[in-house]
């Protein structure tokens, strides 16, 4: 920015302080911020997306400006996996704005990818924050001739972000973010609410699905040296890795029942993606505290046909977690008993 510009742009941030405070909805709101985002960033095209942590993904909210082949302003589904592009992966994890462009010699395959399907040449994105955890994602491109972002670019958008979190408290206070209902405060996951009401919707559709319980090891131990602090964050560390493999797993959604317990629910046959996936979790589990980690128990079913399916599914998956805990914990237990009505 020169310095006309870099003014222009403060007060049109400013601005967007003030008229914030009338916003009715999220709609308006992002809408709102993505607008001024692209006129004081001096961008091509700038989103707001939406973490689901559940489902370990961000989902587009709006596109404004010059959005690239198959975007629309408002899109129906969206949606990118964070396991794909390590920028989204630092958002989820470290909670950083980032800034790239083509000419850059170690961006990633799949970055490179997306701006050039944009037609764009250089990216910035902000991690839009509400309460200390990550609620969504400023994300501005630019084409050759506008140049790359610089630090300066990624302050202003902390400052546009900051924006953006304020109001949503705001709406969240006057309850008009009613998904909040399903989501856990601490991690960002879906809560226990989430997963009950996903089993209870599977029944009405009869398929296979996987339950995996986790539990995390050494907890208290972590709580009596680092304090409830350091708890916390590996609660949310945990968090970020059942995210992580909800996000590689069809419709599977990543929940925390409460206390130091998690769950994942996968619908289909995922025995081989588990199988594959889980070793790998585990051993990032054990390097986030010393003295922590994850004891796993899965349980599948042909089909779940009612709350006593659900119950006896849940009932096996944790039966299996007691074994893995009773075996030493740290390590996965699949429960090998036959549901009263399964086929041979």
């Amino acid at each position: 920015m020169d310095g006309d510009r870099e003014t222009a742009g403060y007060a049109a941030v400013a601005d967007l302080l003030t008229r914030v405070e009338q916003v009715i909805g999220v709609e308006e709101l992002v809408f709102l911020s993505a607008s001024v985002a692209l006129e004081v960033l001096g961008a091509a095209s700038a989103s707001v997306s939406r973490f689901d942590a559940e489902a370990g993904s961000v989902r587009t909210l709006v596109n404004v400006g010059a959005p690239g082949p198959g975007e629309t302003e408002h899109p129906a589904d969206e949606r990118y996996r964070v396991t794909d592009f390590p920028n989204l992966l630092q958002v989820a994890e470290h909670q950083q704005a980032w800034s790239l462009q083509l000419e850059d010699e170690d961006v990633d395959s799949s970055e490179r990818e997306l701006l050039e399907s944009l037609g764009k040449s250089a990216a910035l994105g902000c991690p839009i924050l509400l309460g200390g955890r990550l609620w969504g994602e400023l994300y501005v491109t630019r084409t050759a001739a506008d140049g790359a972002f610089t630090a300066r670019d990624r302050a202003v958008s902390r400052v546009i972000a900051q924006a953006i979190a304020l109001c949503l408290g705001r709406l969240r206070n006057r309850d008009e973010l009613r998904e909040l209902v399903y989501i856990d405060a601490l991690t960002g996951l879906g809560n226990r609410r989430l997963a009950d009401e996903t089993l209870q919707a599977l029944c009405e559709d009869p398929a296979a699905v996987t339950v995996a319980l986790w539990d995390v090891d050494g907890l208290k131990t972590v709580n009596d040296r680092d304090g409830h602090l350091g708890g916390d964050r590996l609660l949310r560390e945990i968090a970020l890795l059942l995210s992580e493999a909800a996000s590689r797993l069809p419709q599977a959604i990543a929940t925390r029942l409460g206390g130091d317990e998690f769950c994942l629910i996968a619908p289909g046959v995922v025995d081989e993606q588990l199988s594959r996936l889980l070793p790998d979790l585990f051993a990032r589990a054990d390097a986030l505290a010393a003295g922590a980690g994850v004891s796993c128990g899965i349980a599948s079913v042909a089909a779940l046909r009612g709350e006593a399916e659900v119950k006896a599914l849940m009932r096996r998956a944790d039966d299996a977690l007691y074994r893995a805990k009773r075996a030493g914990g740290r390590r996965q237990v699949r429960d090998r008993s036959r549901p009263p009505d399964s086929e041979p």
